[in-house]
């Protein structure tokens, strides 16, 4: 499996968030983070299995919030006699920077990284700035929403028609959900939609429900719905322009 020097670049930083800070050793957490593992498998006329693993790691403060997130999904299917063929493989890499993240009104910029088989997307790089208002924020519930402006670059990988580079300003618009029923389970959600700014029929939406049940301190089982759609992917060779995923996890936090 090849990975882009930007997707290791990618991945490099956001291991660097995990460098010890000198209020660590004063006995203050700054650092947060997470690792979650799941994966679905369905049997049939058709058996299907899928994985996602997925890291994150943290660091917040009255002044500053600065967050990475690291994934890989795969699946593969095989129908009757025939081999299995590989129907998902993909990286997404994500770093944001929020300047006081906790008034209701704060700004921030992120960088975001894809590379996707099923999309046929070598990769897919974005860089923006963007504002966050905070609708709800109690002791169980969280929502806000966001709007930034995105600058991408894409290169579709070889088995698109069409290899030429893509670039495009985009709006990146994002909701986010948070409700703690109980000490155990929690429900979130977010939704991110990214048209382009010359054609808002040429669009993205990468969204993630997420509900979990903690059996200890730090460890929870999850139940996940991933839904990507990319109203361009079908034009580059692929077979949907949308992919969905059920899965079931668990995830641990440190």
């Amino acid at each position: 499996m090849r990975i882009s020097h930007a997707g290791c670049r990618l991945a490099a930083a956001t291991l660097l968030l995990a460098m010890p800070a000198s209020a660590e050793a004063q006995g203050k957490k700054l650092w947060s983070g997470v690792v979650e593992a799941s994966a679905s498998l369905f049997q049939g006329n058709t058996d299907q299995r899928a994985i996602l693993t997925k890291g994150e790691l943290g660091h917040a403060d009255s002044t500053v919030q600065l967050r990475g997130a690291l994934s890989f999904g795969y699946a593969d299917a095989a129908r009757d006699t025939l081999p299995r063929n590989v129907t998902k493989r993909t990286w997404m890499g994500s770093l944001a920077l929020d300047y006081r993240p906790f008034d209701h009104l704060s700004p921030y910029m992120f960088l975001n990284y894809e590379a996707s088989f099923e999309k046929r997307v070598l990769d897919r790089v974005g860089i923006g700035v963007g504002g966050k208002a905070v609708l709800m924020q109690t002791g169980a519930t969280e929502a806000n929403v966001s709007l930034a402006m995105l600058a991408e670059r894409l290169r579709p990988s070889r088995l698109s028609p069409d290899t030429a580079t893509i670039s495009a300003a985009r709006w990146s618009g994002r909701a986010r959900f948070r409700h703690q029923f109980d000490p155990r389970l929690k429900l979130s959600h977010t939704t991110f939609w990214q048209p382009r700014v010359s054609d808002l029929e040429s669009f993205t939406v990468n969204s993630t429900s997420e509900l979990s049940f903690a059996v200890r301190q730090a460890t929870s089982f999850t139940v996940s719905y991933l839904a990507l759609y990319d109203s361009a992917a079908r034009d580059r060779g692929a077979r949907s322009n949308n992919d969905a995923q059920l899965l079931f996890g668990v995830k641990t936090g440190f």
